[in-house]
């Protein structure tokens, strides 16, 4: 027991540190308008670190569970440690697409095997029903610290627009560290002249894993909606639509920041028992009509509080989102294939996002940040309906 406490706290431990190596994350797009990028090079930095996300997610998830979790979560935090640098310390749209490129490596590395350790943890001392639990705590953990860069982020962001960068690098070189010490059950089942062959066998057994459940299938699309959304709306379109259109000014951001931060942060307590409460069906649908109205009141509201609400709402739902279907798959997932699966779900996503996200980028150059949020509206709304049509179709086949 003092083993199981000694590492969850480090896995918590990780995350608070994990949350301040995004410190940047508020006032990224700001800082790449700083050195004039267009969102159209926006929508492309972060579509060629999902390109890098692409070609090494499947081979890293096999990876994380032949050689261990542990070891993939180590080397893909370096690899991220070395892209902040290029985004703390470039200036120009090619060093930043680099960071992003190796950024993209180091989530790879990570995706999948972050969420299958803990789980496996977990289940190695029979605690795997609190799962959802943790992993909510541990969103909390990390969302938290968006609380401070939300405010004091663009205080520093006024100051030098590098210190938020720079705050980011030096934390991961301490998430790395902690990682270090976590303890993993894990052994190499293979001999060096048998690697290959088992690592081929791996992939093809995890594509075989999706390709044979429906649910899993389902789920993965499902994600996939509200993934690029998601990803638009943060890495490209909120910010600029704050400022530019309706013309809120930095200090305003700073406190908005906070609000819906303390939003975010504060709900991820209650998921796990929402999502008892509510079961799967009803949880899912709750997002599906969510989504869609948030975007749409964000587009109508001027207000500075009700935009901060709403925000913060918007940014809940998509919290309670990945925790409650990261969940839902983790179930049905064998430990030995769990990173594997979680790795072949993260790439597809990735893959499609690459092409979506620079063509939003381009029709917002094309017209106006309000287009692009009335996007996210409509296309919220179709999908997520379409995808309630499949998902009965999955449930009653």
């Amino acid at each position: 027991m003092d083993d199981y406490t000694s590492n969850l706290w480090k896995f918590y431990i990780a995350s608070i540190l994990s949350g301040f190596a995004v410190f940047y994350n508020g006032v990224d797009t700001l800082f790449f308008r700083h050195f004039d990028l267009t969102f159209e090079q926006m929508g492309f930095l972060v579509s060629a670190g999902l390109t890098a996300v692409l070609v090494f997610e499947i081979p890293t998830g096999s990876f994380a569970d032949i050689y261990g979790k542990k070891a993939s979560i180590l080397i893909g935090s370096f690899f991220s440690l070395i892209g902040l640098g290029f985004l703390a310390f470039g200036s120009h749209f090619v060093a930043f697409a680099i960071g992003f490129v190796l950024m993209g490596i180091g989530r790879a590395f990570r995706s999948g095997a972050e969420n299958a350790l803990l789980y496996d943890w977990l289940s190695s001392v029979e605690k795997q029903h609190d799962y959802t639990k943790h992993q909510s705590r541990l969103q909390a953990a990390f969302v938290a610290i968006d609380i401070i860069s939300g405010s004091v982020g663009f205080l520093l962001f006024g100051l030098n627009v590098r210190i938020p960068f720079i705050i980011s690098f030096a934390s991961m070189a301490l998430v790395i560290v902690v990682q270090f010490t976590l303890k993993e059950n894990h052994k190499r089942e293979s001999r060096p002249e048998n690697a290959m062959r088992i690592y081929v066998n791996q992939i093809k057994e995890g594509l075989l894993i999706v390709s044979r459940s429906s649910i899993i299938r389902w789920l993965i699309g499902f994600t996939l909606i509200y993934s690029i959304a998601n990803l638009f709306l943060g890495s490209a379109l909120n910010l600029p639509f704050l400022k530019e259109v309706k013309g809120f000014t930095t200090d305003q951001l700073a406190l908005m920041g906070l609000i819906w931060n303390v939003i975010q942060t504060i709900s991820l307590f209650f998921v796990s028992h929402l999502e008892k409460r509510m079961g799967q069906s009803i949880s899912i649908l709750a997002i599906v009509i969510l989504t869609p109205l948030l975007f749409l009141g964000l587009l109508l509201s001027s207000n500075f509080i009700v935009s901060s609400v709403l925000i913060g709402l918007y940014y809940s739902s998509m919290s309670f989102r990945e925790v409650i279907i990261d969940t839902y798959l983790n179930t049905r997932i064998s430990s030995q294939h769990r990173a594997t699966v979680l790795s072949i779900a993260s790439m597809i996503i990735s893959s499609l996002a690459i092409f979506i996200l620079p063509v939003l980028g381009i029709i917002v150059d094309r017209s106006s940040l309000n287009t692009g949020l009335l996007l996210l509206v409509v296309g919220t709304l179709i999908l997520g309906a379409l995808s309630m049509i499949v998902k009965r179709m999955v449930d009653n086949p």
